[in-house]
């Protein structure tokens, strides 16, 4: 429930630098993590915490990355046709 509202404070706030798709993907990418390396004991410390907030960020930049590209693809491209944008998605694959 609290993950929904700051992704919905976030994407008011910050809607032309932060998508919430990136912000989410690192919330379920650090969560993922956590359970998968069993880190859950780095709760207990100051420390322990500030270092699992830099986890879960790092979750969420490869996502964050290719959020960009896409934006930036569709924005360089919105006047081009289908035609020309399937010539481009092609030459680059």
């Amino acid at each position: 429930m609290a993950a929904i509202a700051l992704v919905r404070l976030l994407a008011r706030r910050c809607s032309s630098r932060i998508r919430p798709s990136s912000a989410v993907t690192e919330f379920v990418g650090g969560a993922i993590a956590v359970q998968y390396f069993r880190l859950q004991e780095w709760v207990d410390s100051v420390t322990g915490l500030v270092a699992l907030g830099g986890l879960i960020f790092g979750c969420g930049l490869p996502v964050w990355a290719i959020v960009r590209w896409v934006f930036n693809f569709i924005e360089r491209n919105r006047d081009a046709g289908i035609d020309d944008v399937a010539e481009e998605v092609e030459e680059a694959l």
